[in-house]
């Protein structure tokens, strides 16, 4: 899995972040997680419901979507995304 994160230009503290999966021949993008830092070290990142990711999980195979519904994954997911966040929003001027 890559983690994307771009941090917003109009919004300081706020990042949009894409996720990119292999799956079979194909590369499966998943959007409209954002991640906010509303003060300094405190971020919440924000998934969306599996329901608005219906179309992204047709395309994975059925062990893969097994594991994405899996509340063990959404958390590994939050920690993973906020880590990134962090270190971008490090390298960032």
């Amino acid at each position: 899995m890559q983690i994307d994160v771009r941090m917003r230009k109009e919004e300081a503290g706020v990042a949009d972040v894409k996720l990119t999966i292999l799956s079979e021949d194909r590369y499966v993008h998943w959007d409209g997680i954002v991640v906010r830092e509303p003060r300094p070290g405190w971020t919440t990142p924000e998934v969306p419901p599996l329901e608005s990711w219906e179309q992204p999980l047709c395309w994975v195979t059925a062990e893969q979507r097994e594991r994405i519904e899996s509340p063990e994954s959404y958390k590994l997911l939050q920690e993973h995304v906020t880590r990134k966040f962090l270190a971008r929003k490090r390298k960032s001027p």
